[in-house]
């Protein structure tokens, strides 16, 4: 089972910190980076998505 997922973080260096970490889970199915959380709203709008990894 695939879990679809987004990252929502606007620093660069984490940003591609978590794409890694996303690419060697292999039931993890990257959807989109987001820079904020306006800019996902209309992907979640159209997408199915389980997990976001957030920038707090």
């Amino acid at each position: 089972m695939n879990l679809h997922c987004i990252i929502i973080e606007d620093e660069p260096y984490a940003q591609k910190l978590l794409e890694g970490y996303i690419q060697r889970a292999s039931f993890l199915v990257l959807g989109g980076i987001f820079t904020n959380p306006l800019e996902a709203l209309p992907f979640l709008s159209e997408h199915k998505v389980d997990v976001i990894f957030l920038d707090i």
